[in-house]
């Protein structure tokens, strides 16, 4: 907004914008800020600027670093990596980063306030690429230098850190944190099914794309690329987004053994290299996949135990999507996946499917992901 002065005592920060001189007083204790105080007069100018100092203050208090202000500057002076900064030399004002009406997720968290379907806003954030298995290849060799790797272009790099967080590859997006997922492909190969079912899940519960992607698809059923437009205007207004963010999706799947595989989580239908139709198919995973996913969707809805009919639902606005609908099992694929895991694993694992009765219960204070990742590590 302009060129900003601090004073410890008292609190106040002045922003001066050349025609103006803002003082804003900050009251607040050691543990947060209770009021922020900032006088204005009449004047037009001091008006215009207060409305972008009130954008200002929300857009920082509500950020979720989705990064769409970041590729909207046009001189490259806001960056968010190692941390949100402004570079006063070339940030030329044009208020670009506080004008965004599509992509910001504090845009669509003010358009869409107390509604569940402004997370759809985050499905641009990729940058139009795809997940691709030798990123995860990279990452294995390249771990907590992965930004500074010469493997991947500049504009990719924000993009696949992006899709290692969801996919609880890594834990941190600024520090580049591994999980212990990416031990397990590090183990079982890059390529592995069983690597891939656990990245599918999840991303079924943690990327908004592949999320709106299982929600709005049915298995064995083709769903042509032009019709999933279609369905995502109806939430997402601008063209560019809604192609950006199929282009991500149609990227992921046919980049990896996602799409790519003998034995595909989604068929393609393909043109050339243009992918024209997606078709989700039925996948009989591994039991500690099942596992995994049970665990996965207990963190994410803050819940232990679950009905069968629960998890049938396939809702955007669900807290979390299932292995039924992730991976298109039967329920009574479950329900035998469920009791083998209890009996193996009754640490982990109870199950009751008699009587009328149905629950499947975990565990999640006595154990975590990270445990059983372990048991696919030999631990």
């Amino acid at each position: 907004l302009g060129k900003i002065a601090y004073s410890e005592s008292p609190q106040t920060f002045e922003i001066s914008t050349g025609k103006d001189i803002f003082q804003i007083q900050i009251i607040g204790n050691d543990n947060a800020i209770t009021q922020m105080d900032c006088s204005i007069n009449d004047s037009r100018s001091m008006k215009n600027t207060a409305k972008w100092l009130k954008s200002c203050l929300y857009k920082s208090l509500a950020c979720v670093g989705c990064r769409a202000c970041e590729s909207e500057c046009p001189t490259g002076a806001l960056k968010f990596i190692p941390q949100v900064a402004v570079d006063a030399e070339k940030c030329v004002h044009c208020m670009k980063c506080h004008a965004m009406q599509d992509g910001c997720m504090r845009y669509f968290s003010r358009r869409y306030a107390g509604g569940t379907t402004m997370n759809i806003s985050g499905i641009n954030k990729y940058m139009t690429f795809g997940l691709k298995q030798e990123w995860i290849d990279v990452l294995a060799e390249e771990k907590e230098n992965f930004r500074s790797t010469s493997a991947l272009g500049n504009r990719m790099i924000p993009s696949a850190v992006t899709w290692f967080r969801e996919a609880k590859l890594i834990s941190d997006a600024t520090a580049i944190q591994p999980t212990r997922l990416l031990s397990v492909a590090e183990s079982v190969g890059s390529d592995s099914e069983l690597l891939w079912s656990l990245i599918w899940i999840a991303l079924s519960n943690h990327s908004p794309l592949i999320k709106w992607f299982v929600c709005n698809s049915t298995i064995g059923e083709m769903v042509a690329v032009d019709a999933l437009n279609e369905k995502l205007a109806n939430q997402v207004n601008s063209e560019s987004v809604r192609k950006g963010a199929l282009q991500s999706l149609c990227g992921t799947i046919k980049n990896s053994p996602i799409g790519n595989a003998a034995e595909p989580f989604v068929e393609l239908e393909q043109k050339g290299v243009r992918v024209l139709g997606l078709k989700r198919v039925a996948k009989s995973i591994d039991p500690i996949a099942v596992l995994y996913s049970l665990y996965l969707m207990a963190g994410v809805a803050d819940r232990t135990s679950f009905t069968l009919s629960e998890m049938m639902t396939a809702d955007f606005d669900s807290p979390y999507i299932s292995p039924l609908v992730a991976f298109g099992m039967s329920v009574e694929e479950l329900k035998a996946q469920c009791m083998g895991i209890a009996s193996i694993y009754p640490q982990y694992l109870s199950c009751t499917f008699t009587l009328g009765l149905d629950e499947i219960k975990v565990y999640p204070n006595e154990n975590s992901l990270d445990n059983i990742l372990g048991l696919i590590l030999g631990e």
